[in-house]
Protein backbone atom coordinates (compact mmCIF):
# COMPACT_ATOMS: atom_id res chain seq x y z
CA UNK A 1 0.00 0.00 0.00
CA UNK A 2 2.93 2.64 0.08
CA UNK A 3 3.64 2.21 -3.49
CA UNK A 4 4.24 5.26 -5.78
CA UNK A 5 0.79 6.45 -7.23
CA UNK A 6 0.27 8.58 -10.15
CA UNK A 7 -1.43 11.95 -9.84
CA UNK A 8 -1.62 14.32 -12.38
CA UNK A 9 2.01 14.82 -12.77
CA UNK A 10 4.57 12.56 -11.88
CA UNK A 11 4.32 9.98 -9.11
CA UNK A 12 3.68 10.69 -5.67
CA UNK A 13 3.68 8.32 -2.61
CA UNK A 14 0.64 7.98 -0.35
CA UNK A 15 2.02 8.28 2.94
CA UNK A 16 4.11 11.43 1.51
CA UNK A 17 1.08 13.25 1.30
CA UNK A 18 -0.34 12.03 4.90
CA UNK A 19 2.75 13.61 6.19
CA UNK A 20 2.72 16.77 4.10
CA UNK A 21 -0.94 16.97 4.71
CA UNK A 22 -0.68 16.51 8.39
CA UNK A 23 1.21 19.41 8.83
CA UNK A 24 -1.13 21.89 7.71
CA UNK A 25 -3.49 23.34 9.41
CA UNK A 26 -7.06 23.17 8.73
CA UNK A 27 -7.65 26.37 7.10
CA UNK A 28 -4.73 25.40 4.93
CA UNK A 29 -6.67 21.92 4.24
CA UNK A 30 -9.23 23.27 3.92
CA UNK A 31 -7.55 25.60 0.95
CA UNK A 32 -5.98 22.92 -0.81
CA UNK A 33 -9.24 21.06 -0.80
CA UNK A 34 -11.06 24.18 -2.35
CA UNK A 35 -8.15 24.44 -5.27
CA UNK A 36 -8.44 20.40 -5.63
CA UNK A 37 -12.41 20.87 -6.61
CA UNK A 38 -11.01 23.77 -8.71
CA UNK A 39 -7.97 22.14 -10.39
CA UNK A 40 -10.47 18.53 -11.04
CA UNK A 41 -12.78 21.53 -12.85
CA UNK A 42 -9.86 22.25 -15.21
CA UNK A 43 -9.12 18.12 -15.88
CA UNK A 44 -12.94 17.39 -16.57
CA UNK A 45 -12.31 20.12 -19.57
CA UNK A 46 -10.00 18.29 -21.25
CA UNK A 47 -12.35 15.28 -21.26
CA UNK A 48 -14.30 17.28 -23.92
CA UNK A 49 -14.11 17.44 -27.69
CA UNK A 50 -12.96 21.22 -28.79
CA UNK A 51 -15.46 23.54 -30.49
CA UNK A 52 -18.78 20.67 -29.80
CA UNK A 53 -21.13 19.54 -27.11
CA UNK A 54 -19.59 16.13 -27.25
CA UNK A 55 -17.18 14.62 -24.95
CA UNK A 56 -13.89 12.66 -26.24
CA UNK A 57 -13.61 10.54 -22.77
CA UNK A 58 -16.33 10.14 -21.16
CA UNK A 59 -14.69 7.44 -18.55
CA UNK A 60 -12.52 9.93 -17.71
CA UNK A 61 -15.10 12.71 -16.71
CA UNK A 62 -16.89 10.90 -14.94
CA UNK A 63 -14.28 9.48 -12.76
CA UNK A 64 -12.85 12.96 -12.54
CA UNK A 65 -16.50 14.16 -11.37
CA UNK A 66 -16.95 11.27 -8.86
CA UNK A 67 -14.01 12.33 -7.29
CA UNK A 68 -14.48 16.52 -7.32
CA UNK A 69 -18.07 15.01 -5.67
CA UNK A 70 -16.09 13.64 -3.06
CA UNK A 71 -13.81 16.54 -2.32
CA UNK A 72 -16.45 19.12 -2.36
CA UNK A 73 -18.34 16.94 0.30
CA UNK A 74 -14.87 16.59 2.19
CA UNK A 75 -14.75 20.45 2.20
CA UNK A 76 -18.27 20.98 3.13
CA UNK A 77 -18.57 18.61 5.76
CA UNK A 78 -15.03 20.48 7.25
CA UNK A 79 -16.50 23.81 6.63
CA UNK A 80 -19.66 22.67 8.90
CA UNK A 81 -18.02 20.12 11.12
CA UNK A 82 -15.09 22.03 11.67
CA UNK A 83 -13.19 18.85 11.64
CA UNK A 84 -10.68 17.39 9.52
CA UNK A 85 -12.07 15.47 6.91
CA UNK A 86 -8.81 12.81 6.76
CA UNK A 87 -10.95 10.02 4.74
CA UNK A 88 -10.44 12.29 1.62
CA UNK A 89 -7.05 10.95 0.92
CA UNK A 90 -7.44 7.27 0.93
CA UNK A 91 -10.15 7.71 -1.36
CA UNK A 92 -8.84 10.40 -3.81
CA UNK A 93 -5.42 8.09 -4.15
CA UNK A 94 -7.95 5.20 -5.10
CA UNK A 95 -9.46 7.29 -7.86
CA UNK A 96 -6.10 8.14 -8.65
CA UNK A 97 -4.34 4.25 -8.86
CA UNK A 98 -8.23 3.81 -10.58
CA UNK A 99 -7.57 6.64 -13.52
CA UNK A 100 -3.96 5.40 -14.22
Amino acid sequence: MNRPRKFFRGSINIAEIGIEVGRLTLEQKRRLLARFVYELTVVGRGTYVPESEEIAAPRQLRAVNEIQHRVASALFQSLGSGKDEKWIWPVVADFADAAA
